[in-house]
């Protein structure tokens, strides 16, 4: 059962890795172009608009349930944090080989 859950988180974290972070990382390289053409807003006016979007106590009461949440979940062992660790490795570069 236990072993079930840790599988399963493996691939979750592959998962976020491959399909979020490198797309992360190409939106990052893309956001700082356009900063440096300014094409994009200052800051300030940007926390601003922001600020006047969200209720924070109701996003904090939201963020602590799920840290509370995070905090049931089965954890890896050493082993299998470093296993998982070569498989978004080498999905990460089968995924950067396919790019180009």
């Amino acid at each position: 059962y236990s072993s079930k859950y840790n599988i399963i988180y493996i691939y979750i974290y592959i998962y976020i890795y491959i399909y979020i972070y490198i797309d992360l990382s190409d939106a990052l390289l893309k956001v700082i172009q356009l900063r440096e053409n300014g094409q994009l807003i200052a800051p300030e006016e940007k926390h601003d608009v922001i600020c006047r979007m969200y209720r924070w106590p109701d996003i904090a009461k939201r963020t602590e349930k799920v840290y509370l949440s995070a905090l049931q979940c089965p954890q890896l062992s050493w082993f299998d944090g470093l296993l998982s660790l070569r498989i978004i490795e080498k999905q990460k570069a089968d995924h950067l080989a396919n790019k180009e």
